[in-house]
């Protein structure tokens, strides 16, 4: 017979209860708390990767963080991006991984697409239970990707304790954003007609014009560069310049864009200090103007601005700050300095060579050269005496350059 049998017999069924109720629920309770640590040792190993964006054909860097409440001695993932558009070139373990041997990879985009295996594994120390990151993965972005959302997520984790007991984790997926290039474009109202065109003088002239369109997210512009190519000058011979936002496209310089610096060097234009938000989808027009010393015909003075030529960045809450790439082409500005009527000598001024010249011309002992019409003074088709006598009238009015 049972040793408690007389017990459970003799006693009330209410002191029974009073008895062992106590007991029975401590041992449900400390079977409930041990079932609860088990699980939630195994449910907080979590593997994640974050967000980052960048451009078509350049590289871009993820961080691979992981939580767990094991030490580990082996790691394996198997990463897909969708769409198949990115290609895993390095893995970086970081401090938390220093007991690791370098991490091995490979990028299946050959075999399966859109797969990357990344193993990483320990023969002393472990990785101790803890969370923070342990691998920085550099992807190259496919050179044709268009612009949007590339998502990688996990196939595969595998992680090992170090006594080889699997570990079951979950993973957060990552996103790369592949980002639409700030568009260069032509200004509607085109390139300022030849500003030299009959003409001894250049002040404070329209040189080039162009435009910006913004992609989706913001765009803050800080800097701009100019390509110039001189005949017959130098960038002495260019001075007081600026550049003018045209607000609504027509061709007509508006506000004056604020700067710190900007600078004529060799065959640059730079403009450094600009701090100019564009928003996202937003076009802006601009204008770039000085003043061009002339000494005689064909000075020629081009300027022109190309896609590295535009210095900003990409401005979002969720990415941060990325420097901005710029894609387009803008036609050159070209400015010639054509001469005027009256000067055939090609010195930009009406004076007594030229009168010289013509009666040297009218004489046969002078060759004409350049444009006929310089020498028809009073414009009535015919190069005679009458031109030199209106030439000479000129002169003597002070009209020595054309108004």
């Amino acid at each position: 017979m049972s040793l408690y049998h007389p017990i459970r017999l003799k006693m009330p069924r209410s002191k029974l209860r009073g008895k062992h109720v106590p007991v029975l629920f401590i041992l449900i309770a400390m079977f409930a708390f041990i079932g609860s640590m088990t699980s939630s040792a195994y449910a907080a190993n979590v593997v994640s990767l974050d967000t980052n964006a960048g451009y078509a054909g350049s590289n871009v860097v993820l961080t691979l963080s992981m939580g767990h409440d094991v030490a580990l001695a082996g790691i394996q993932f198997t990463i897909r991006d969708t769409p198949d558009s990115l290609f895993l070139i390095s893995v970086t373990k970081t401090s938390r991984l220093s007991a690791f041997s370098p991490p091995s990879f490979f990028d299946l985009d050959t075999l399966s697409f859109g797969e990357a295996r990344i193993l990483g594994y320990s023969f002393g120390d472990s990785i101790a239970a803890g969370s923070g990151d342990i691998l920085i993965l550099t992807y190259e972005i496919s050179p044709n990707t268009p612009p949007g959302d590339i998502t990688l997520t996990f196939d595969q984790i595998a992680l090992s304790t170090p006594s080889a007991v699997t570990v079951s984790a979950t993973g957060v997926p990552g996103t790369i954003t592949v980002l639409e290039p700030v568009a260069l474009t032509p200004h509607p109202a085109g390139q300022p007609a030849n500003k030299f065109d009959q003409t001894a003088q250049a002040i404070d002239q329209d040189l080039l014009r162009f435009g910006m369109t913004n992609s989706a997210y913001p765009f803050r512009l800080t800097g701009l560069t100019f390509d110039i190519g001189y005949t017959q000058l130098s960038d002495s011979d260019l001075t007081s310049v600026q550049i003018f936002e045209d607000t609504n496209g027509d061709g007509t310089p508006d506000e004056s864009l604020s700067f710190s610096d900007i600078s004529i060097n060799g065959s640059n234009i730079t403009v450094n200090g600009l701090h100019i938000l564009i928003p996202a989808e937003t076009i802006r027009y601009y204008i770039l103007r000085g003043t061009v010393a002339l000494n005689q015909v064909e000075d020629q003075i081009s300027l022109s601005i190309l896609s590295d030529g535009v210095i900003g960045n990409i401005e979002d809450a969720t990415l941060g700050n990325i420097p901005a790439r710029a894609d387009g082409i803008v036609a050159d500005a070209v400015h010639t300095a054509t001469g005027f009527t009256g000067d055939v000598s090609f010195d930009l001024s009406r004076n007594i060579i030229d009168v010289v010249k013509i009666i040297g011309v009218l004489l046969g002992n002078i060759t004409m050269d350049g444009e006929t019409s310089h020498y028809d003074i009073n414009k009535d088709t015919l190069v005679d005496i009458t031109d030199v006598v209106v030439l000479i009238q000129q002169i003597l009015n002070g009209e020595t350059q054309p108004s």
